[in-house]
């Protein structure tokens, strides 16, 4: 049986889909999304979704708000409020840390904007402290949208990680509520791409990667390839239990797992905006659990079911047993939304309340389901006053001081989550 666990929202599979395959057209919604978070839109139009039995994969696609009630589809009552994450562990043991080079991802504040020395941003002070090398390729006024491109191509799988990334999606207006799951969508992708080892990465440019029809590579990062072209395919061997596959929104696709169709006319909206800094793609992740043993091999084949854009960046395999390395997420740090000065009318507390939960629980998800080693560090809250520059944005020395202390509490006792 194959259980859809990323790309649209998790539903118990009751019957295995190896067994008799079912075809039926969404006739409800489910909505899902974190809660307090309106305007949540999945994929469009009206695909078939493969399922057993009665047990329906629906979703939303009317952008209306989130909803943790019951659902009944068919006579069959589904619980979708395990969607939700509660009860967080906080506590756990120390977090194993690889030397050498280091990775940081960000934006303006990884990059130290505002700091007359660099040597004094967070980045560098940690790796000072730790010995590391640091890689910094942040870049000022970057949202996850164009973060998620440069963990693609630069990320070297097995080195410890650190972002810092989603105070723009907050403050952008063209970022509207009903696009903020795609903030969601692009953090995901980046946890899990900095996660995976290097074997359990393959890129669609790769030679192992078995394409017909013409596909060209991408231009946003170096790991995709696109193709126009309806009925073209790409298709691999993803070892693990949990396999899947990264692509750009905007397509209409069939999946079939091990020769067993999961999902035919699956439409996916393009992303709809183009970033301040240029970047007009939406990562996603499809992520299927095949219920198989530790070290199993599957083969997964897309399928460009219609002549629109179809990009693909990679696949993937793991078990929970895979040696993933340590990533560090760090929270948008504090901001008064309120105050009249505000260069960022975007932005408000609660906008930054949803992204810190997606992080938040993005990170949850991935190391208690999955065991990937993926933290979260809140930095939102507990700022002394004077720890801002002059713009009441970017930290001043003592601000990027107490970042650092932050993560190192992380680091040392277990996520600092008094937010919630």
């Amino acid at each position: 049986m194959f259980k859809i666990r990323y790309g649209i929202p998790e539903m118990s599979d009751k019957s295995g889909l190896l067994g008799t395959i079912v075809s039926s057209s969404p006739t409800s919604s489910i909505l899902f999304g974190p809660t307090g978070y309106t305007g949540h839109q999945g994929p469009t139009g009206s695909p078939n979704i493969i399922s057993g039995g009665t047990n329906k994969l629906l979703y939303n696609n009317s952008g209306a708000a989130f909803s943790t009630s019951l659902a009944t589809i068919n006579g069959s009552v589904i619980n979708i409020s395990n969607l939700q994450i509660s009860n967080l562990t906080t506590n756990y043991a120390p977090i194993s840390l690889l030397g050498g080079t280091v990775e940081f991802y960000g934006d303006s504040i990884t990059l130290g904007i505002g700091l007359s020395v660099q040597a004094n941003r967070y980045s560098t002070l940690l790796s000072t402290q730790y010995g590391w090398t640091e890689l910094n390729t942040a870049v000022s006024g970057d949202l996850t949208y164009d973060c998620v491109t440069k963990v693609y191509n630069n990320h070297v799988g097995g080195r410890t990680s650190f972002i810092n990334i989603g105070f723009n999606d907050i403050t952008v207006t063209t970022v509207t509520d009903k696009l903020f799951y795609q903030s969601r969508n692009n953090y995901e992708c980046m946890l899990l791409y900095l996660s995976l080892p290097s074997n359990n990465v393959v890129n669609t440019r790769s030679a192992s990667v078995i394409k017909t029809g013409t596909w060209n590579n991408t231009t946003f990062t170096t790991l995709g390839m696109y193709t126009t072209t309806s009925g073209a395919t790409a298709s691999t061997t993803c070892t693990g239990r949990y396999v899947g596959f990264a692509l750009t929104l905007g397509a209409n696709i069939t999946v079939t797992i091990d020769g067993v169709v999961i999902c035919t006319g699956l439409l996916l909206p393009a992303s709809g905006i183009t970033t301040p800094n240029g970047t007009a793609i939406s990562q996603q992740i499809f992520l299927y659990d095949t219920f198989s043993s530790i070290g199993s091999t599957h083969t997964v084949l897309i399928t460009n079911a219609t002549a629109t854009n179809l990009d693909i960046d990679w696949f993937f395999g793991f078990d929970t047993t895979t040696n993933f390395s340590s990533v560090i997420a760090i929270s948008p740090d504090q901001y008064d939304f309120s105050q009249t000065n505000a260069p960022y009318i975007g932005g408000t507390p609660a906008r930054r309340n949803t992204m810190l939960q997606i992080q938040r629980e993005a990170c949850h998800k991935l190391r208690t389901e999955y065991n990937c080693k993926t933290y979260f560090v809140d930095a939102s809250t507990g700022w002394p006053a004077g720890f801002k520059g002059d713009d009441g944005v970017h930290p001043n020395p003592s601000g990027h001081k107490y970042i650092q202390n932050r993560v190192n509490s992380v680091l040392a006792s277990g996520e600092f989550t008094t937010w919630m």
